[in-house]
């Protein structure tokens, strides 16, 4: 069961993550570009970097095309979800949009069935249902007359999910032929290329230039630790999904809501509005409990 504590800690980690990508987007980036960006830049600057130093040790080398086509494919895919994400950041909560990410597990018993041949016992299905019962009350938002709608947070959120859920599947059919250091570095190589690519195109050059321009001295450093730190759940889910099946792994790495949910609590508990929060979004104890939801049904797609 090593692959279950490593998927455990890259929840906690990416929870830790997760608010502090929250505060980044309220107080310092907070249109729909800049963000991602930085994601791709530092990630991408870190991931060739880690391949050059591997390549010139005679540990990596580039595998044959259709090989390399998916090893890279991570990145592509973490680009679009990062996008996705930011708006999400945008419209609400960290706990909530990092509750809706979780639905990420129901992508991967698909994944996992078609490519692995992964097959689970009824309750693991049961538990695809409460899950996205549990997310579309969780995205619910309130209008005039207490009449509840489903939040467009819901439909950007499963987008990405849907990203995400095919980047980890690249990661695991990578494995097969790559260790866990070599995937990781593959997995994110291409960001680099999209940052560049992103910086031809002239409003979305405006928007970082004026980012940098107001707040340079505190962006550039804190991108760079930040995603430092991201790759810290990333080596660690990495090698869970090495050692454990695709959707048990997926699982169990997607439990950052709860984790989300108790920082945001604490650090707020601590200095109040620390952790930016819109009001309107429902009582703590109904998000944690849609969140609990969440989570059990992530536990029977276990079972």
């Amino acid at each position: 069961m090593t692959w279950f504590w490593l998927a455990l800690l890259s929840a906690g980690s990416n929870g830790v993550v997760s608010v502090i990508d929250k505060m980044v987007v309220e107080r310092l980036l907070r249109d729909r570009w800049s963000f991602p960006f930085f994601i791709a830049f530092f990630l991408g600057l870190y991931a060739i970097a880690l391949l050059a130093v591997r390549g010139a040790l005679g540990l990596f080398r580039l595998p044959a095309a259709p090989v390399l086509a998916v090893a890279l494919l991570p990145g592509i895919l973490h680009y679009l979800s990062a996008v996705l994400y930011t708006r999400a950041l945008l419209l609400t909560d960290a706990a909530t949009v990092a509750a809706l990410i979780q639905t990420t597990p129901l992508f991967s018993v698909v994944w996992g069935r078609l490519v692995f041949g992964e097959v689970f016992h009824l309750a693991s299905y049961a538990g695809i249902v409460l899950t996205v019962v549990c997310c579309a009350l969780l995205s619910m938002g309130e209008r005039s007359g207490a009449r509840r709608v489903l939040n467009p947070v819901l439909l950007i959120t499963l987008a990405g999910a849907a990203l995400r859920s095919l980047g980890d599947l690249c990661v695991k059919v990578t494995l097969v032929g790559q260790d866990y250091w070599n995937t990781l570095g593959l997995s994110r190589a291409a960001l680099l290329p999209i940052a560049a690519l992103l910086l031809v195109h002239g409003d979305h050059r405006r928007l970082i230039g004026q980012a940098l321009r107001i707040r340079g001295a505190v962006v550039l450093p804190g991108m760079a630790v930040l995603e430092l730190l991201a790759i810290v759940p990333l080596v660690l889910s990495t090698i869970a999904y090495a050692l454990g099946p695709l959707a048990l792994v997926s699982g169990v790495r997607y439990t950052t809501p709860l984790f989300v949910l108790v920082l945001t609590l604490a650090l707020n508990r601590l200095w109040a509005g620390f952790v930016p929060e819109p009001p309107g979004r429902g009582g703590v104890l109904r998000r944690a409990a849609l969140t609990a939801g969440i989570l059990g049904g992530v536990v029977m797609m276990g079972t």
